[in-house]
């Protein structure tokens, strides 16, 4: 039993640290959005949840698979 909670603990404890850095890492992409885009491209200004779903999506777009297929 304390097996099975110790294993709860670590995998609520990914998922935590996992979505505080993905918030965390927001912030610089709304400041340079909003630092650049406007002046360079005519473009909107972005608020904090616009910028998140920015970092979302170029992390689903541009996502390496780290799968070795070497072949010998």
């Amino acid at each position: 039993m304390e097996k099975v909670f110790l294993f709860a603990v670590v995998i609520l404890g990914i998922i935590a640290l996992s979505a505080v850095m993905g918030l965390v890492i927001a912030f610089p992409v709304m400041w340079l959005w909003n630092w650049l885009a406007p002046d360079l491209f005519h473009g909107p200004v972005i608020d904090y949840w616009q910028a998140y779903g920015i970092y979302l999506l170029c992390t689903i777009l541009f996502k390496s698979s780290n799968s070795s297929s070497s072949s010998k």
